[in-house]
């Protein structure tokens, strides 16, 4: 009864209601009595004494200037009257404040947009502006769904993305990462911030973008066509226990920007299902090998990691890229698992 006076019953319950109310006579009794309670405006409770007189008081409302002879219901009755108002009246109330709050809480939170890949696989969406964004492999990007491309464009991205920033010069377009902070207005680029590596990279392809880091907010980084930025972040927390402990730790440097060489292209070759490295060291290539396979490589001896490779990787397996890698170079190589164990030969 209190979910139906607060509208909150369903159909099936409003119906189960009318049947049982059609069952017996005293039920519609009780039911015709809460009815009239309910549209009933109660006399004031004293903060004295709220608890006296409290049935009293209802009686007296409900009934006031009805003396026909048989409307007046026992005192039992009343009392069963009385036990069931009550319970309804805490029931609507319970479900009317539980909506109140649902509704408050929905409205307080900021409805966001999550588009994320899974390790292996890529994706290309437009988002409301008309900015193309293409995802690599395990990587995630965030946004509102309501202000974006009206009052803001602000997307969160962990893993790697190039954006093609569609141009608005009245909004500009802003992407957090962990460690950077980058601004544009209309430009094409890509940019690498997985968690867990070393470095954030920053390849502009053109336009021009602005960019702050974490470590120096206060500075503000202008990259042109070609250049490519490269952040280090700060050591994980188990590196910096070790470093502590008198282990030694590999310290960060400050930023640097690079003039790539080759067809700035190569940055973001990726979004066409295609790898290409030119006479790069294999530390340089096994993160994005570890993205493209799915795989974590370890280095058996620290000589292999500075060994070059020119290396164009599209439909071959890993095993397939492994083999023409070992007749190119000095390298041998143990797969176990996810594991890729890599040494000079």
């Amino acid at each position: 009864m209190g979910k139906k006076k607060s509208g909150e019953a369903s159909p099936e319950e409003l119906t189960e209601l009318e049947e049982l109310l059609a069952s017996r006579d005293e039920d519609e009794q009780t039911h015709e009595v809460l009815d009239r309670v309910w549209l009933t405006p109660m006399p004031p409770v004293p903060e004295t004494s709220p608890h006296k007189n409290v049935w009293y008081r209802i009686q007296k409302s409900v009934f006031a200037g009805e003396t026909r002879p048989g409307r007046l219901i026992s005192l039992k009755r009343y009392a069963v009257a009385a036990s069931i108002l009550l319970l309804s009246l805490s029931t609507a109330w319970y479900y009317l404040n539980a909506r109140q709050k649902g509704l408050a809480a929905k409205a307080a939170t900021p409805t966001m947009n999550q588009i994320a890949t899974q390790p292996g696989s890529k994706t290309r969406v437009e988002l409301p502006d008309g900015t193309q964004v293409w995802l690599n492999s395990n990587s995630q990007i965030t946004y509102g769904n309501r202000s974006f491309g009206t009052d803001e464009r602000e997307v969160t991205l962990s893993g790697e993305a190039y954006f093609d920033v569609a141009k608005n010069e009245k909004i500009p377009f802003i992407i957090h990462t962990t460690d950077i902070t980058i601004k544009v207005l209309g430009t094409a680029f890509n940019v690498r911030a997985y968690p867990k590596e070393r470095t954030v990279e920053t390849a502009l392809i053109r336009g021009m973008v602005s960019i702050t880091t974490r470590q120096d907010p206060e500075r503000t980084i202008l990259l042109k066509p070609a250049e490519k930025l490269i952040v280090p972040v700060e050591p994980a927390p188990e590196e910096s226990r070790l470093a502590q402990a008198g282990a030694p730790a590999q310290a960060a440097s400050p930023y640097s920007i690079v003039k790539m060489k080759h067809d700035t292209a190569v940055e973001a070759i990726w979004i066409k299902n295609k790898l290409e490295f030119d006479n790069q060291p294999l530390e340089e290539l096994a993160p994005k090998m570890e993205i493209w396979y799915n795989i974590k490589i370890h280095f058996a001896d620290e000589t292999i990691r500075k060994r070059r490779f020119s290396v164009v990787i599209e439909k071959e397996t890993l095993l397939q890229t492994l083999a023409a890698m070992r007749l190119s170079g000095h390298l041998e190589y143990q797969l176990k698992g996810e594991d890729l164990w890599l040494r000079e030969n």
